[in-house]
């Protein structure tokens, strides 16, 4: 039984989320940042069908849409 914390959730995400933040850093050298952006919707996309139910992945998405204008621009 894997039980974490709030904390250590947080810090993983915190973590996770640097992580892609570096890669898509290096990924600039070689792909403009529109091929990269496609490519992670289409992963994201993917990772959520794979682990949701229908209904789960259509909440999701249409949060997604419904707040898609609160989406800060850059970094």
């Amino acid at each position: 039984m894997n039980i974490q914390s709030d904390e250590d959730e947080q810090r993983m995400l915190d973590n996770a989320h640097e992580d892609v933040r570096e890669f898509i850093q290096k990924m600039h050298y070689q792909y403009t940042p529109m091929t990269i952006a496609a490519c992670m919707m289409v992963h994201t996309l993917m990772l959520y069908r794979r682990h949701l139910t229908d209904a789960e992945y259509d909440l999701i998405t249409q949060k997604i849409f419904e707040d898609r204008n609160r989406i800060r621009r850059d970094e």
